[in-house]
């Protein structure tokens, strides 16, 4: 289930993108991770199986969709904050970043986009794809500026 979902999504994510900001970009990059549409939702479900697997089973170095998860938004926030991105291997990505405020705003990222995606899951019609696009380039807005959180 893991690789079918990284098949899935991995060629969206990765994808070279050109956009009118650095918001813009990467909100393009946590937009693919919402269930805006059909395609979307059905891997938000495999993503809930994934999840409800590894609850049961536990992964003994925890859960990998998770951790790959937080190192997007890492790499994201870093990117926002002016950091050049990791480029070596996929266990350097996995580390935490060396600025403190980037590993923060990546785990607040991380929070918000899945509580975005339970809300347009669990309240269809609350939050529109629209209105999730929106809240998540404020909240980029935020997060990209340097200072407490």
């Amino acid at each position: 289930m893991v690789q079918t979902l990284q098949e899935r999504v991995y060629p969206r994510i990765t994808q070279p993108r050109v956009s009118p900001s650095p918001i813009d970009g990467v909100a393009s990059i946590g937009e693919e991770l919402l269930p805006i549409d059909e395609v979307r939702r059905e891997e938000y479900v495999l993503w809930c199986a994934v999840a409800e697997w590894e609850r049961a089973d536990p992964p003994q170095h925890g859960s990998t969709i998770w951790k790959e998860q937080r190192a997007l938004y890492r790499q994201c926030v870093a990117a926002l904050r002016g950091y050049e991105p990791i480029r070596e291997t996929n266990e350097a990505v996995l580390r935490p970043h060396h600025d403190h405020e980037v590993e923060l705003w990546a785990a607040l990222l991380h929070t918000f986009v899945d509580g975005l995606a339970s809300q347009i899951v669990n309240t269809p019609g609350e939050v529109t794809a629209a209105d999730a696009g929106r809240l998540l380039r404020q909240f980029l807005s935020v997060a990209a500026k340097p200072g407490p959180a």
